[in-house]
């Protein structure tokens, strides 16, 4: 571990320690303090995320699939099924955010030659730019925290335990 992990919560603040005391009976306390602490994890990076996101006039879901077209390479266009399987939205969830992104002009929509029922979602030159500065800002902002906390060697290994637990699912 880091020698710049930061402190714990005080016990009458720690959720750990609360549920020992008051639910014993229900108390693992490894697996308690894993899903506390990745949960906490999950809405710090979810806040930061959304601030930065915001400087740039996006929310997290516009974020997620305007990066998603444009890591797609050229054309920076995918069908909203392949979006769909990328990101973290449902069906009508993606429907809106992909009508906001064309209101915007930040993506277009049209009918696939060869399925009329698909819209493909295609980066315009302007969501394009958006979205590469929004990214720059936003790996910098999460590069500096997760570095304040972390060392390369603690990153790395912790992408390949968290990579490891989400392939369960």
């Amino acid at each position: 571990m880091s020698a710049r992990t930061p402190q714990a919560a005080p016990p009458a603040f720690d959720p750990v320690e609360m549920h020992r005391r008051n639910w014993p009976d229900t108390c693992d306390a490894r697996l308690i303090g894993f899903a506390v602490a990745l949960e906490r994890a999950h809405a710090l990076a979810a806040r930061r995320l959304a601030a930065v996101a915001a400087r740039h006039d996006l929310n997290p879901a516009e974020f997620d699939v305007l990066a998603t077209l444009r890591r797609s390479g050229q054309p920076w266009q995918r069908t909203p099924s392949e979006i769909r399987t990328l990101v973290l939205l449902t069906s009508g969830g993606l429907t809106k955010v992909l009508r906001q992104l064309q209101a915007r002009g930040l993506v277009t929509r049209s009918t696939s030659g060869l399925d009329r029922r698909s819209k493909p979602a295609r980066l315009t030159a302007r969501g394009r730019r958006v979205i590469e500065a929004a990214a720059v800002d936003i790996i910098a902002a999460s590069g500096t925290h997760l570095r304040s906390a972390l060392n390369d060697e603690e990153i790395d290994q912790l992408t390949v335990l968290l990579q490891r637990f989400a392939a369960l699912t």
